[in-house]
């Protein structure tokens, strides 16, 4: 059903199998998250949502063997605003991916502005 949408679609769609700990409600396996992660990405949706904290050489497979799906890098805090924004950024930046978020949880303007 989800090849019949993605084929129909006249909008590109953007899939995403989020964790638990990422504010998913996924709570299988890091193991089968990466099947079921290839198994989206066999589909070749427009775009692909990958959470920051995936292998790094899961991340890189799936940027080199699925070109046809642009790939956004994703960080979560739903607690906090981290002190070492910079640090995360820069670390994410590491993957030529088509797009990097950062979704934190800002508790003053001072945050947002950090952000």
């Amino acid at each position: 059903a989800l090849a019949a949408i993605l084929q129909t679609s006249k909008k590109p769609i953007l899939l995403t199998l989020r964790s638990l700990a990422q504010g998913g409600q996924f709570s299988g396996t890091e193991e089968e998250r990466e099947h079921l992660v290839n198994k989206l990405l066999e589909l070749q949706p427009a775009y692909i949502d990958l959470e920051n904290d995936m292998r790094p050489d899961f991340i890189k497979q799936a940027c080199q063997n699925y070109p046809r799906s642009r790939v956004i890098l994703s960080y979560h805090n739903f607690h906090e605003t981290p002190k070492e924004l910079e640090d995360i950024y820069t670390q994410m930046s590491r993957f030529p991916v088509y797009g990097y978020k950062i979704a934190v949880h800002n508790h003053s303007t001072i945050d947002a502005l950090r952000l």
